[in-house]
């Protein structure tokens, strides 16, 4: 049973107020203990000098701290911005093993004489780090790390674009034939406690990063144009053959983009990021951008009757999914592909309840639905998030679940959202133009800053002016404010 109850607010939106669900009792879903913390001054750092991950988060921060460790994170972010690349990385060093798209098998893998990438992941040791020199690695096999080959929460190994420098692991040569399961991988990754930084991985006859293993931070790294989605979780057995306790856990991706992946001839199944089908706990996407990829942003789709662990998203941008240039409404008119094009997916298969969190996040200009439950019937918690111009509805939740919004704000879209579930101070309707300092959707691909982090434009950002700064609630996952209440949407104005 559910019923909602709204009052009229101020300059003109909604405040949904104790709107109850009867299976849900009125209180906001976290994963696995307590969405809490608070940003301090600085910006945001994932470190992994020691080799244990931690966080620190500050202005423009957002941590990304107990996936690596192994706790269910909690939302600890500092005011505005996203995610801080970076840490207390040690240097480059003549123990750490060095790779070069001319690098030979048989080589050491000195500065002097680099080996290559497959030859490398096999001889790094805990604490050691695999430096890849710029250039273009024209790779054909997968690059493989195996299973039980592992780091440890001391002493991490290590995959690094050397300092200044940009590799591209380039697999156009792949075979490629869409559903033959020879179709080959760019990267897997099935051990566990490693860290891989800076990295391109481009038109790999599948996934451009498939990730099985555990307690594994991905930063700074950018997936395009592979035959699949960019960069998947999944089970290291495949789908129905991995038992539950192997599906990969607390895994962090951090700061990372994935644009324009593609699976021809129809475009149905490449994501940006998929966190699908076996995902066990902890694993935490932060202040990640997905956009043209041809089917969804993120996708998190459940089947064979096991629901995915709770997947947290803090400041993540999922745009123009679905179309293989521009977005709905863009000029000139965009050039569609045959996926759904949401922008994220939340859910798949009926019956299946899976408790996600996702705060701080954007959804503009994808075909469909920007936030789409997707028959998920359990309590997915959406707070601080904003849709626009998304091709049906911004927020698409009333397929079966019983969900938590919380200072959400919808503007400018094709059809009205259904956000079915408890509502606490949210803008479905009434949100306009001025509300925002800018609408130029150009600005969602403005260059990360030095650190990684997600650029800081005026892109949906709120003018000081609107009526939703100062509106929110502190409700739900812990979130910085400034101010005398949390601002609506998904930037709080400083």
């Amino acid at each position: 049973m559910r019923f909602r109850t709204l009052a009229a607010l101020g300059a003109g939106f909604l405040l949904a107020s104790m709107a109850a669900c009867s299976d849900a009792g009125g209180s906001v879903a976290e994963p696995d203990g307590s969405a809490s913390g608070a940003g301090g001054a600085g910006a945001g750092a994932v470190g992994t000098g020691g080799g244990q991950t931690t966080s620190s988060a500050g202005q423009g921060g957002s941590t990304a701290s107990s996936a690596a460790q192994g706790g269910q994170a909690a939302v600890s972010s500092g005011a505005g911005g996203s995610a801080g690349a970076g840490g207390m990385d040690p240097p480059p060093s003549e123990d750490d093993l060095y790779v070069a798209p001319d690098g030979a098998e048989d080589n050491p893998g000195t500065l002097d004489a680099p080996t290559t990438l497959y030859k490398a992941v096999t001889l790094v040791q805990p604490g050691q780090t695999i430096y890849l020199r710029g250039g273009e690695y024209l790779y054909v096999p997968t690059v493989e790390i195996a299973h039980g080959n592992d780091g440890t929460p001391e002493q991490r190994k290590r995959v690094y674009a050397y300092p200044g420098e940009e590799p591209v692991l380039e697999f156009k040569d792949q075979y490629y034939k869409k559903g033959d399961p020879a179709s080959p991988r760019g990267v897997e990754l099935h051990g566990s406690y490693w860290h891989i930084k800076g990295i391109e991985i481009a038109n790999a006859g599948d996934n451009g990063l498939f990730i099985s293993g555990h307690h594994n931070v991905i930063e700074n790294c950018v997936f395009h144009h592979n035959r699949d989605s960019g960069l998947q979780l999944g089970g290291r057995l495949g789908e129905l053959e991995t038992p539950e306790e192997e599906w990969p856990s607390f895994n962090a991706i951090v700061n990372c983009d994935s644009y324009s992946n593609y699976d021809p001839p129809d475009g149905g199944d490449a994501d940006g990021f998929a966190p699908k089908l076996n995902v066990g706990e902890g694993n935490e996407f932060h202040g990640c951008r997905a956009w043209n990829n041809s089917d969804d942003g993120w996708d998190m789709f459940n089947r064979n009757g096991k629901p995915l662990k709770p997947v947290l998203l803090d400041q993540c941008w999922a745009f123009d999914n679905g179309y293989e240039e521009g977005g709905y409404m863009s000029t000139p008119p965009p050039v569609p592909y045959m996926g759904n094009g949401n922008g994220f997916k939340m859910g798949g298969s009926n019956g299946l309840a899976s408790d996600h969190v996702i705060t701080r996040s954007v959804a503009f200009g994808n075909k469909v639905r920007g936030f789409d439950e997707n028959n998920n019937i359990g309590n997915i918690t959406v707070k601080n998030c904003t849709g626009w111009l998304n091709g049906s509805m911004n927020f698409a939740f009333g397929e079966g679940g019983c969900h938590t919004f919380i200072n959400n704000i919808s503007h400018a879209r094709k059809s009205g959202d259904e956000p079915v579930g408890t509502q606490v101070s949210n803008a479905f309707e009434g949100a306009t133009d001025a509300d925002f300092l800018s609408l130029d959707r150009a600005l969602a691909k403005a260059p990360r800053n030095p650190d990684g982090s997600l650029p800081e434009t005026d892109f949906l950002r709120l003018a000081p002016t609107s009526q939703f700064v100062n509106a929110g609630s502190a409700e739900g996952p812990a979130l910085p404010y400034s101010g005398a209440a949390p601002d609506l949407g998904a930037f709080e104005v400083q």
